[in-house]
């Protein structure tokens, strides 16, 4: 079990950030909510790095960006699904994580922040005196997961989610997978 720093509040010491989001996220919410927060940051004079999600190879190409870099804070952008990426591909967990919310449910979001309030997380990510929340990271077949693990139905139900586009709204794809699954599942 590993622990991750969630910044709650503000930063002592800030330097660089690295940004890293999903243009899929939410139907494209986080590209909103990114833009939004760079603005925010070069009004503040903040340099940081750009990450958009690849789906593919994350890993390497953001090894490759902390080679290169050195962060004080990393900003994920979107929901959960985005966070794990992140907390699988980032070299280190002792960096402070910034969420801000862009993804379906937000539930981390919501137990980390109270209120998701953008404008509010984007001020405590670069104020002067900031605290962090430690949250526990797990690892399961050499993947690191956060919030929530599904096993099972349920994750055979996010197995058949996974990478289908739907038209529909984020919630109802789950009711339609279980809707197919709850006649075929075996356990």
């Amino acid at each position: 079990m590993h622990h991750i720093c969630f910044t709650t509040r503000m930063t002592k010491e800030l330097g660089q950030i690295l940004i890293i989001y999903n243009p899929a996220a939410q139907n494209g919410k986080a590209v909103d909510a990114s833009d939004l927060y760079r603005t925010f940051l070069k009004k503040q004079g903040i340099p940081f790095t750009d990450y958009l999600t690849k789906g593919v190879d994350d890993t390497k190409y953001i090894h490759s960006i902390f080679e290169q870099n050195t962060f004080t804070k990393i900003a994920v952008i979107g929901g959960d699904g985005t966070l794990n990426l992140a907390i699988n591909a980032l070299p280190t967990l002792s960096i402070p994580i910034v969420l801000i919310p862009a993804g379906t449910g937000n539930d981390l979001a919501k137990m980390l922040y109270q209120q998701v309030d953008l404008d509010a997380i984007f001020k405590r990510s670069t104020a002067s005196d900031f605290s962090t929340r430690s949250i526990d990271v797990w690892k399961c077949n050499k993947q690191r997961f956060i919030n929530v693990f599904g096993v099972g139905f349920d994750g055979e139900l996010a197995y058949a989610m996974s990478g289908k586009k739907y038209w529909l709204p984020s919630f109802l794809k789950y009711w339609i997978e279980i809707a197919k699954h709850i006649f075929t599942y075996k356990s």
